[in-house]
């Protein structure tokens, strides 16, 4: 190295002593006086402030009713030097949301100034969020929610729910607070079914529908809400629209031809259970492509009540409910059955199988709706048993489900017949 860079380095190396050396006797300063008094000091002696100005503006914070003069100085001072700082744009308008009455320009510039610096930042726009709710400015409190919100639509809940307090008109709440994507319309629309809120689900529907399909969490939401709120007509002329297999009158995706798809609206409620799988068998089937499959391992007592489906019907109607199954080396005397029932009355009847291996062969039972039932449920159930061979083994398949409306004086030959 050249004596020239020695020199240079020399330098260099006295200027980081020296600027370190202040910044420890800043610091020590810094702590020494914060000891003394309520509020930390605005300044110190040191020209670079690299340790005392950012936990100032903290004491500041904390400390800010002892003396908000003082305190609001600390604060502005601080970001002089560190206006990348959030949390002390934040501070500097908690102090003004809790003192002023009226609307600040100056808070809205705090709360912008806090997020801007940390766009991404979903905490300090939730913060910014509730500092505006604390001044009472709810036009500013809407604007930082909607930030947060846009960015996890999981959040859209919370923030319609406080929103509501002042927007009671669901138009105007989608349109002030709901961003134009598929999750957070389908988040609106949960939101809309834990509220019961029908006006609101309908104005989110209305907005989203275009994009829907069978799939769609926000449909299967929607269906569900039809179907808790009585509307059953609404229901089946939608499940109509959107399932290109199913017509009105039909027990939807009874053969099978489609995946189960979610447990929602008129699909199949299914799902696996310890000791059983519940499949799709695009191999054994009365109707093709594919039939349902209940396959037994041999190692629980089961106590079944899946796979179910819900079937619209007409009150004071006559109808007979049938299709095929088969099976093969069931085991245990408590086997599997099925089971119908009406929602909304006490109506319910079970077919037994007819034995523990059987080809395909049709079940069907005769019903008579109750007035006011608008669904009826086929299930899948099992009984738990303490006899010795309680661990149920053995397939069980499903196929060809339907539904058929009788004329007043038509009967079939029905095993059953409920009155």
């Amino acid at each position: 190295m050249t004596s020239i860079g020695r020199i240079t380095a020399s330098i260099f190396l006295c200027l980081a002593s020296l600027i370190a050396l202040m910044d420890f006797l800043d610091f020590r300063a810094y702590r020494d006086a914060t000891n003394s008094i309520p509020l930390p000091p605005e300044s110190s002696a040191s020209i670079f402030h690299t340790y005392s100005h950012l936990p100032a503006a903290r004491g500041a914070t904390r400390k800010w009713r002892a003396d908000p003069a003082r305190a609001q100085t600390v604060l502005e001072t601080s970001l002089v030097r560190y206006p990348l700082e959030s949390p002390t744009w934040l501070a500097l308008a908690r102090m003004q949301a809790s003192q002023e009455s009226e609307f600040s320009a100056s808070l809205a510039a705090n709360l912008t100034a806090a997020v801007s610096v940390q766009p991404k930042n979903r905490a300090i726009q939730w913060r910014a969020a509730q500092v505006a709710l604390h001044a009472g400015d709810q036009s500013l409190a809407e604007h930082h929610l909607r930030q947060w919100v846009e960015g996890d639509a999981r959040d859209l809940s919370t923030a319609l729910f406080i929103v509501r307090r002042w927007i009671d008109e669901p138009e105007r709440l989608v349109d002030r607070m709901l961003p134009a994507t598929g999750q957070h319309q389908a988040e609106a629309m949960q939101f809309a079914f834990r509220q019961r809120d029908r006006h609101l689900a309908e104005v989110v529907w209305q907005q989203a529908a275009p994009d829907q399909s069978l799939e769609s969490p926000l449909f299967l939401t929607y269906a569900d809400f039809l179907m808790a709120s009585g509307e059953i007509d609404r229901l089946v002329t939608l499940w109509d629209e959107f399932d290109r297999h199913y017509r009105s009158g039909e027990v939807a995706n009874g053969d099978f031809s489609r995946a189960l798809g979610p447990a929602n609206g008129l699909n199949w409620r299914s799902r696996d259970t310890d000791g059983v799988r519940i499949v799709r068998d695009t191999s054994n089937f009365y109707y093709s492509p594919a039939s349902l499959m209940l396959d037994f391992k041999g190692s629980h007592n089961l106590r079944l009540n899946n796979p179910q489906i819900r079937i619209p019907v007409e009150g004071g109607k006559r109808y007979e409910l049938f299709g095929f199954w088969r099976a093969s080396a069931l085991t245990t005397r408590s086997k599997p059955y099925i089971n119908v029932r009406a929602l909304g009355a006490r109506l319910s009847e079970q077919i037994n199988v007819p034995d523990d291996t059987f080809d395909w062969q049709r079940f069907a039972i005769e019903l008579t709706i109750p007035p006011n039932v608008r669904l009826i449920e086929l299930s899948i159930r099992r009984d738990a048993t303490d006899a010795f061979d309680r661990n149920i083994d053995g397939d069980l398949w499903l196929d060809g489900v339907q539904i058929k409306a009788l004329l007043p004086d038509e009967s079939t030959s029905s095993a059953f017949n409920s009155q």
